[in-house]
């Protein structure tokens, strides 16, 4: 075989070039067969030999065939060096690293050199040229010129004032779209500006991404030169037509103008639809239009759109259960982010390339020191301003409500939403999930939080909670939608999510809405979904090992809860079989979560697995909470409980379903346990324990369920202890209130004589931050030990009505109980407060129900409460109902709420109904 002489030729002139850099004390790298348009990358040094910190790049092409086309160029003499192609240019002129290109005869007698640029480079159509001065031979006295021109390469733009400075015109306008999409902010004139200079194309979108459009308009309406948005449509010029495309999306949701775009030959107006395109289509959770969308644009070609493209591939891969796709895809793109010359997008796309590194990686394996600095970036600082400005307009308009401000102003703009939305969609578009989230995020608060003129529907909120991973958020906005309405739009939210729907950033709010409002899923649509989360919940590596995330059995257990009224027969099953696949090593953490799940279940299902729960009762490898939830399903046996009770486990109480049946011994055993941990709540006592049972109302309970008259006692005195902490007491005191005839007239005495006391007490409480307030509880058990002519009663009544929430909260307790009452308890089912607000809508029906001869005012107000959206309302009338005879009237209302959307407002409208003929 024989070498060929070109490619002798190179090897040989580029240890020539090896051996120039080396005697000038540099260090050249050769870069052998990964040779991508670079030859040698050279360390420069000082003449002393210290590195200075800077490279240069450089190609070397040897041959007397490289100097066939002479020409001249300014006044100056050289030669012409041409390839018929453009991928070697962009390579050049976008590299973080300097380049020269070095050209030398076959004996090396000729040797030149020039810079490798943006500037140098010229497109001759198919390819480009570079010309290389004849003055400009390789030798020593360039030295300083060489370190010179890498040290100015590094230098980033100025970007203080580039807002009002920074003209779109200084660029290729090959990189005008990506710079408009990804850095509005320095693209868009400045609103100061006015509209006395004309816009263009690449302007005009950045002002939509800006959330600005109507200032378009307003250049258009004063300069003949700015076709207005719907000229645009049909412009000859792509880029008008584009940012057309992209107006029509921002303000209208529509992509119509996007899907119909026809950007020719331009590929980056290609490749900036296509990102536009794909995160639409993502939007509207059409994946795999996504991916097809994205994927019609990657090439092999380096370049900084390559980069774009594949920021937002390996997003969508990682989104949709491909993790380990996501990550190779990743690790390619963040080593082509290093060989494309840096500028403002360019930093942007390699910090979303690092935050999806350690997203998706074990996190244990990176360094978060080594992430954090590529994040902040020149583009993360103008979306937080973006950020910074809508909170700062919230505030505004939530500082307006409370200074009850009645000016009229004009304008149907909702400031703090745009600018939110700004700042969300220009970290979409650059492939920043965690800034995108953390600003839809607070969009999405901001929105639902204030009511303004112009707000997207709840709806649209939701989803954006849900699919930005924001758990507490969307736990919280659920709670308040499902008190308060509009329902539809809860229904709407909660219907979106299925198996094909669930990414990487929303599976754990998925799982978060299904547990608050699985009842409002389509019954219909259930089954699918189920069958998915019980598939993850016993098998969940496959689901963690490709969506890189972790999966909680407890938010799944609490997800197929939330569903349980659409479970079916064979679901139920599976979810047994589950719990009973349990081994000694199942984490307790799903405890609470799997005997919630169990007690949603078809009775007949549990039924015919309970000597299989038995013998998993019985199984003393088992630890003793997985053994108390088996117990619970087994009738014929308490051998396996009755131990765990003698021995003070006050958790098997589940087990034993009702206080009376335990045995003497069994409840002995509880008191004392409670007892000893009443000894342990008192003023100046340490290691509180939180959680569990209420111990005061528990001793109680025992005392009266279990004829245990030591049990109430034990209450009692607790409440009368001065030295007993207040917030405790709360339960019991309540508990009293309700039933008095359980004291005796010994410690009706005592406790009239220390309630004051106690309703005076201002002591710190530690464990007030814990347990709700003690609000009004002593003020009714004191008022149901006072006789009926007693003065201080009137007091007592006025400090309940005119005290603080938890305070009025009691009082509604207390004159739920009071006939005549009906005007006071509608008054505070007015309340601002909305716990005020439903108790007393539940003591006002309770009252009305019991009425012989209820007044037409009160029911009206109650069929009002009942219609309106939300199912708080309907919930609170219905709890005031219960075991109370229904009036005609009354009656009507309950059958309306049969037809409510709610599933539960139904299901316990019918029981109402059910259990009223039974008391009729």
């Amino acid at each position: 075989m024989r070498q060929p002489s070109r490619v002798q030729r190179g090897d040989i002139g580029e240890r020539a070039a090896e051996v120039f850099f080396l005697e000038l004390q540099w260090g050249p790298l050769p870069t052998g067969v990964q040779d991508l348009g670079t030859d040698l990358f050279i360390q420069l040094r000082d003449e002393s030999g210290v590195d200075l910190r800077l490279m240069l790049g450089a190609q070397v092409k040897t041959g007397d065939s490289w100097f066939d086309s002479p020409g001249t160029l300014d006044g100056k003499p050289g030669w012409w060096y041409k390839e018929p192609d453009k991928s070697h240019a962009e390579y050049w002129a976008n590299h973080h690293v300097p380049h020269i290109l070095v050209l030398q005869s076959e004996d090396r007698r000729r040797r030149v050199w020039a810079v490798l640029s943006k500037d140098t480079i010229v497109d001759t159509g198919a390819g480009f040229k570079v010309f290389v001065p004849a003055e400009q031979r390789l030798d020593p006295s360039w030295r300083e010129t060489w370190v010179r021109y890498a040290s100015e390469s590094r230098v980033a733009p100025p970007l203080e004032g580039s807002r009002w400075n920074f003209s779109i015109n200084e660029l290729p306008r090959d990189e005008w779209a990506r710079f408009a999409l990804l850095a509005p902010r320095l693209v868009a004139p400045h609103p100061n500006k006015g509209y006395g200079t004309a816009i263009n194309w690449a302007e005009a979108t950045a002002i939509c991404l800006q959330a600005e459009s109507e200032r378009w308009d307003g250049f258009a309406a004063n300069l003949s030169a700015v076709p207005s948005s719907e000229d645009a449509q049909s412009a000859d010029e792509a880029g008008w037509r584009f940012a057309a495309a992209v107006r029509q999306w921002i303000d209208e949701g529509s992509i119509e103008l996007l899907e119909a775009f026809d950007a020719e030959a331009n590929v980056a107006l290609r490749v900036a639809k296509n990102v536009c395109l794909s995160v639409a289509y993502f939007d509207r959770q059409e994946f795999a239009l996504a991916a097809t969308t994205i994927d019609a644009e990657i090439t092999d070609e380096l370049s900084v759109d390559h980069v774009w493209l594949a920021v937002h591939r390996s997003r969508i891969l990682a989104e949709t259960g491909n993790a380990d796709a996501a990550l190779e895809q990743l690790a390619k793109a963040n080593v082509e982010v290093a060989s494309v010359a840096g500028d403002v997008t360019v930093s942007a796309l390699r910090s979303s390339i690092l935050w999806s590194l350690y997203e998706l990686s074990d996190r244990e394996s990176l360094d978060l020191s080594a992430v954090a600095p590529g994040m902040d970036t020149t583009t993360s600082w103008w979306r937080t301003q973006s950020v910074a400005s809508g909170l700062e307009s919230w505030t505004t308009r939530v500082f307006r409500g409370w200074g009850r401000d009645r000016a009229k102003r004009f304008g149907g703009s909702n400031a703090a939403h745009n600018e939110l939305f700004s700042a969300a969609l220009i970290a979409r578009l650059a492939g920043d999930s965690s800034g995108y989230r953390s600003a839809t995020t607070y969009m999405a608060m901001v929105d639902l939080a204030v009511p303004a003129e112009v707000n997207p529907p709840v709806s649209a909120s939701l989803d954006s909670l849900r699919e930005c991973g924001s758990e507490e958020e969307l736990k919280l906005a659920i709670g308040r939608i499902k008190d308060e309405g509009p329902l539809a739009d809860l229904r709407r939210s909660v219907a979106a999510i299925t198996p094909q729907t669930i990414t990487h950033t929303s599976w754990r709010a998925d799982l978060v809405a299904l547990s608050e409002a699985g009842g409002f899923y389509p019954p219909e649509s259930a089954g699918p979904l189920i069958t998915f989360l019980l598939t993850v919940l016993n098998d969940p590596k496959p689901f963690e090992d490709s969506y890189a995330v972790h999966v909680s059995v407890n938010g799944l257990l609490q997800a197929i809860a939330g569903l349980s009224p659409h479970l079916e027969e064979q679901d139920s099953e599976r979810v047994v079989r589950y719990a009973l696949g349990l081994d000694a090593n199942a984490s307790q953490i799903q405890e609470n979560s799997l005997a919630a799940l169990l007690r949603t279940l078809d009775q007949s299902v549990l039924e015919r697995h309970e000597s299989e729960f038995r013998l998993k009762a019985d199984d003393a490898s088992l630890p003793a909470w997985l053994r108390t939830i088996h117990a619970e399903y087994v009738t014929t046996s308490r051998d396996t409980i009755r131990p765990l009770l003698l021995n003070g486990d006050v958790r098997a109480l589940s087990a034993v379903r009702e206080f009376t049946n335990l045995n003497a011994d069994e409840a002995q055993a509880m008191l004392k346990v409670a007892t000893e941990s009443l000894l342990g709540l008192r003023y100046g006592a340490t290691g509180f324990g939180i959680g569990g049972p209420d111990m005061a109302q528990l001793a109680l309970q025992i005392g009266v369920f279990c004829s245990l008259p030591a049990g109430i006692q034990t209450a009692i005195s607790f409440v009368a202890d001065p030295d007993a902490l207040r917030t405790p007491k709360r339960n019991a005191c309540k508990w009293l209130a309700r039933q008095p005839d359980l004291i005796d007239e010994q410690w009706r005495a005592t406790l009239r004589e220390c309630l004051p006391g106690v309703i005076a007490e201002s002591r710190s409480d530690p464990l007030a931050s814990w347990l709700d307030e003690f609000g009004g509880a002593a003020h009714l058990l004191l008022l149901a030990l006072l006789p009926e002519d007693d003065g201080a009663r009137a007091e007592l009544e006025a400090e309940l009505v005119t005290g603080d929430e938890q305070m009025r909260f009691d009082a509604c307790d207390y004159f739920a109980r009071i006939s005549g009452s009906e005007p006071l308890l509608l008054a505070l089912a007015r309340d601002s407060n909305y716990r005020v607000s439903h108790r007393a809508i539940l003591a006002l029906s309770h009252l009305v129900a019991n009425s012989p001869s209820p007044q037409p005012a009160y029911l009206r107000a109650l069929a009002s409460f009942a219609t309106a959206d939300g199912e708080a309302n309907a919930l609170f009338i219905l709890g005031g109902l219960e075991s109370s005879p229904l009036s005609r009237p009354v009656r009507d209302i309950v059958q309306s709420l049969t037809e409510h959307q709610s599933a539960e407002v139904r299901s316990r409208a019918a029981k109402t109904l059910h259990d009223a003929k039974a008391i009729t």
